[in-house]
């Protein structure tokens, strides 16, 4: 007699490991027999269905997709294997089989995540083929987790020891059933499934999973805030420019700095409309301040390479400076270095773009990274950024003095213009002056600062250079 594996375990707790491993990864797991049926609570479709409730067309697609499953599963063969496909609206599915007996009789799925970066060729496609808009279809898109490749290796890990374990459980229940044995086992007194695997996390896990979550939130709680820091040209000592720093009052946690949350924005794909709030709010900001009469300024923005690449960046932006009334000239982006060179041809063309709009492009952190010479010659930006790292010893570090000089004059060859960030002290600002730096940055001038408090340096129009330094 075969039976069913619904009949080997106890689903409630089965149902409460995988609703703690939701807790910690944010993926959503289930079991169902060979059958297709479902055995913990979020089977397949219903998650499915109530993920895309708002487009019935992709969900009658992914519904019909499960008749797939039960075909991949039934071609692999050993219990250590997994297998991962897409169903026709593009998510991806992660299947685990569990073998008892040689057999495949039940298997552990995943859905509702996506490996980046994601293929937006196979999305359009399928766009084409569901009979839907495009930029509709790509858009529905972002509500996705996004997962790196390592993240979901070490899922797949904690699937297959819940497989393990399952198949453990089965065999020693069909066993005593074979046997005619009437003791009634209880999973507990077998093995207790939170010692047996371990949810996949780091040291750091429970507090990125926490601020993951909280972020989710965040954005329409309206608990982000933009500070300003100015950008003081050294020979005329206006105001250039400002930097929007993005900032994080959490309810509970304080303010959190951008380094704690913008890793784990990136991670999830929540960098999208965090990013998108961030280049609307700093282009409204600056309109109201060139409305109120002030002397017009740049203010800075910093793109994720995430942002950069997404497929409608260009468009989104243009759409952001039409509604806002922003001339392009008014806003400049920040890329960094390292992130340019992950994709130079790429992102070349797409800096092309922004510039034939007219936005201006600053070249981030340079000397931090690995690129290469010849290519920057190439790279359609208008000026570089020191990074802090060689500011902060430039006095007392002679290599990294000898390296900030040679930016300064390897940009002006370029004709670009040399922002110095990160300077602090009168000595770090009176090595810049020598060296030609054009613009400084950072806490000798202004902390960041809030839009009210930019408008007092706004309206002086110029600093006195020599308040802070005999130059």
């Amino acid at each position: 007699m075969r039976y069913k594996f619904s009949d080997l375990i106890e689903i409630d707790r089965l149902q409460r490991l995988f609703d703690k491993l939701y807790e910690v990864t944010g993926i959503v797991a289930g079991v169902a027999d060979i059958d297709g049926t479902a055995l913990t609570k979020i089977g397949w479709n219903d998650f499915c269905s109530e993920f895309h409730k708002g487009n019935p067309k992709i969900v009658h697609r992914c519904i019909e997709s499960t008749g797939k499953v039960s075909e991949l599963v039934s071609k692999l063969h050993s219990k250590s294997e997994f297998t991962c496909f897409k169903c026709e609206n593009g998510i991806t599915h992660a299947i685990t089989p569990i073998m008892i007996q040689d057999k495949v009789s039940a298997y552990i799925y995943m859905s509702q995540f996506i490996l980046s970066p994601l293929d937006l060729g196979y999305f359009k496609k399928q766009a084409l083929e569901l009979g839907l808009p495009e930029r509709k279809y790509l858009t529905s898109l972002q509500k996705l987790p996004v997962y790196s490749e390592e993240e979901v290796r070490k899922f797949m890990e904690f699937a297959i020891c819940i497989g393990d374990l399952l198949t453990q459980i089965a065999n020693y229940k069909l066993k005593l059933y074979e046997e005619q044995t009437k003791t009634e086992l209880k999973l507990s007194e077998l093995v207790d499934p939170y010692e047996f695997c371990k949810v996949p996390t780091n040291d750091r896990g429970f507090e990125k999973v926490d601020i993951e979550r909280d972020l989710k939130k965040a954005l329409d709680k309206g608990e982000f805030y933009l500070l300003y820091q100015p950008q003081v040209n050294l020979k005329t000592g206006r105001v250039e420019a400002v930097e929007a720093l993005i900032r994080w009052n959490h309810p509970k946690r304080g303010v959190i700095p951008p380094n704690q949350f913008i890793p784990v924005a990136e991670d999830t794909g929540l960098i999208i409309p965090i990013g998108e709030w961030v280049l609307r709010t700093a282009c409204e900001q600056n309109k109201q301040w060139q409305d109120k009469g002030y002397k017009p300024v740049r203010v800075s923005v910093n793109i994720s390479p995430i942002q950069l690449r997404r497929w409608d960046f260009v468009n989104l932006l243009e759409r952001i400076l039409e509604e806002v009334q922003l001339d392009p000239s008014y806003l400049e982006l920040e890329i960094t270095e390292n992130s340019l060179m992950e994709s130079m041809e790429e992102n070349i063309e797409i800096l092309d773009r922004l510039r034939q709009m007219g936005v201006r492009i600053a070249l981030d952190d340079f000397g931090t990274g690995y690129s290469s010479l010849n290519y920057l010659q190439h790279l359609p930006i208008n000026n570089m950024k020191i990074d802090k790292s060689f500011v902060q010893d430039i006095v007392n570090d002679r290599n990294k003095s000898y390296i900030a000089e040679s930016i300064i004059q390897l940009a002006h060859r370029l004709n670009l213009e040399v922002i110095a960030e990160g300077v602090e002290t009168e000595e770090q600002l009176r090595m810049l002056v020598n060296k030609n730096c054009d613009i400084i940055q950072g806490f000798i001038f202004s902390e960041p600062l809030p839009s009210r408090k930019v408008e007092r340096i706004l309206r002086r129009g110029r600093l006195n250079l020599r308040k802070f330094v005999e130059v």
